[in-house]
């Protein structure tokens, strides 16, 4: 279930569709609701399926959406997840977007 946590949400989804992102959450403090004003927002992300990216466009959506947040954000792709941090991304994540097919 998508959640609206975040300010700018249209904006964030317009961002996620325009670097195809597939599925999107927030975690960390931010999710939480135990951030400060000065808390980075930490995103898990999934590219669109057959998507190619790279590095740049992963840089690049970082730099759209602290456009947009005006605050600093960490991403994590969901193949890149640190196997000793999953269940903690998993106990707090809020799906922010999800055009996964079902």
């Amino acid at each position: 279930m998508k959640t609206n946590i975040i300010p700018n949400q249209n904006q964030i989804e317009k961002v996620f569709s325009d670097r195809k992102i597939h599925f999107a959450a927030l975690f960390g403090s931010r999710a939480k609701g135990t951030a400060q004003a000065t808390s980075d927002y930490d995103f898990l992300v999934e590219f669109a399926p057959g998507n190619k990216y790279s590095l740049l466009d992963i840089v690049a959506l970082k730099n759209n959406l602290e456009n947009v947040l005006g605050q600093e954000v960490d991403l994590i792709t969901v193949g890149g997840i640190n196997p000793k941090m999953a269940n903690e991304i998993k106990s707090s994540q809020k799906v922010i977007y999800d055009r996964r097919k079902r």
